[in-house]
């Protein structure tokens, strides 16, 4: 008979066999080595362990097996499954792609021809290694005309990533923001220097050195960059996208997918010039999107085409684009008086009971005379900032600096204009207790026992040299700055 101890030896020795077979057994039942996958040929990853590889599966290429590799390509194969899906159904790769990630916390980018290098914290982030695909695969239809333009293949593959994943939540690894995060996409405000773009988490992966440089460089730099216009173009893409019926957005898809390869902008400068990187201004800014607008309307005979365009200039203007470079929102409006004045460049005159825009964040009143209280309180339904202009001559207003900058630069560039900017909830709150005084006469006047000074808590404002103008300051903010 076995004793005790003995049958305890051989228990633990059986143990130690099965343990080591089934380590054993694991070891050579594992998966190799590969990323299963129909549109990626190879994954490449640098690191200071040196380099590993994994081939496409379907090559069934024996590699030196990397546990931190396998597990990257096991999640990176899910996230292009959903990527070959969509491409089976509006038209597939030309040819594979091959990714190679570098380790470490510094944020390095680059795709060229089918070959896309990007850094650890880039690949990990939600949604750049698909966007990444989606710009090859756009650059393989694109016209030559279309190719190395910046700002339309990141509108453009920002249309296409939405229609795959229904959202941006494409993700900025130095910002932690993606872009679908709370933020304002308006004319002109969206309109920034190259230096403001590079801040922001619309910038291009791609111009990652440049923004370093430039920032470094000249980091106060205002010259407007047109690349600034993609958080514009990319969300009124996306806006008459999901606009359309549902059974209509694959067949537009198709055909969008169909057409590039012919589809054109009149030429403009409008990448990053590693010289000058964006000395573009509001006018070609507004010219640029006139011809996206154009461009749209002429992609294919289809009628899908032409009404896929119509909605995308809805989208632009709920934003503040309307034909001819004005401001409809500014987001702001610009009001006419029923003077029927002329303002270069503007309408005669709008009706203010017509407006449906929704609320805004600037408006202009250009007015011969005070404004009538009963036109404020209209005006404060569309906008939370009204500059009113007291103009009873034919005279020139530039009104860009305002859109762009707000009221100190607009006094500025016209220093020979009157002009009050209000905020319009402070000024309803104002007008509640003294409803029958201008607010503008009483500023004129400065008469300090006014109903409406006391009401607002008067003090003595502040006077800047440089623009000719005040700077109020009250209880009540209800007046921000004025020249009377």
């Amino acid at each position: 008979m076995f004793s005790l101890r003995g049958l305890q030896g051989w228990t633990s020795v059986l143990l130690v066999l099965l343990t080591g077979s089934l380590v054993i057994f694991a070891y050579v039942a594992r998966k190799p080595l590969c990323i299963d996958s129909r549109i990626v040929e190879r994954i490449d990853s640098i690191s200071d362990r040196g380099t590993v590889t994994a081939f496409r599966c379907g090559l069934h290429r024996q590699v030196d097996f990397d546990e931190v590799l396998a597990s990257e390509s096991r999640s990176l194969s899910h996230r292009l499954q959903i990527l070959e899906r969509f491409f089976d159904l509006i038209g597939p790769l030309d040819k594979r792609v091959s990714i190679t990630t570098l380790s470490g916390p510094s944020i390095r980018y680059r795709v060229q021809d089918h070959d896309i290098y990007l850094s650890e914290p880039l690949l990990k982030a939600s949604g750049q290694l698909e966007k990444s695909i989606l710009k090859v695969w756009f650059r393989e239809r694109a016209s030559s005309q279309l190719q190395n333009q910046a700002l339309i293949e990141e509108s453009l593959t920002d249309l296409f990533y939405f229609a795959i994943s229904g959202d941006l939540n494409l993700k900025d690894p130095m910002t932690g923001l993606s872009l679908d995060s709370p933020g304002q996409s308006q004319w002109p405000q969206v309109l920034k220097s190259f230096q403001s773009y590079c801040r922001s988490r619309w910038r291009s992966n791609e111009q990652l050195f440049l923004c370093g440089k430039a920032v470094e460089v000249d980091p106060d730099n205002s010259e407007i960059y047109l690349g600034s216009l993609r958080p514009l173009l990319s969300e009124s893409l996306i806006g008459a996208f999901v606009a359309l019926p549902a059974k209509e957005r694959i067949p537009f898809l198709r055909l969008f997918a169909k057409e590039v390869s012919t589809w054109s902008i009149e030429e403009q400068s409008f990448g990053v010039d590693e010289v000058e990187p964006g000395k573009q201004s509001f006018a070609e800014a507004s010219s640029f999107i006139e011809r996206w607008m154009f461009s749209l309307s002429q992609l294919g005979k289809d009628p899908l085409a032409k009404k896929y365009s119509v909605l995308f200039s809805e989208q632009l203007e709920r934003r503040g684009f309307v034909t001819g470079g004005q401001v409809a929102t500014v987001p702001g409006l610009i009001f006419y008086s029923v003077s029927q004045m002329h303002i270069p460049g503007g309408e005669d005159m709008v009706d203010l009971q017509r407006i449906g825009a929704v609320q805004s964040y600037r408006g202009v009143y250009v007015h011969c005379g005070y404004p009538e209280i009963s036109d404020l309180e209209k005006m404060a339904q569309k906008v939370e900032r009204l500059l009113y202009i007291n103009s009873c001559e034919h005279e020139e207003i530039d009104l860009e600096m305002y859109f762009q900058s707000g009221a100190e630069a607009f006094a500025r560039r016209n220093k020979s204009l009157k002009f009050v900017e209000f905020h319009m909830p402070s000024l309803l709150m104002a007008l509640r207790k003294s409803p029958t005084e201008n607010p503008a006469a009483a500023l004129a006047a400065m008469d300090l026992k006014s109903p409406f000074l006391q009401e607002v808590g008067w003090l003595p404002p502040q006077y800047h040299s440089g623009s000719k103008a005040y700077k109020a300051k009250a209880v009540i903010e209800a007046v921000d700055w004025y020249r009377l």
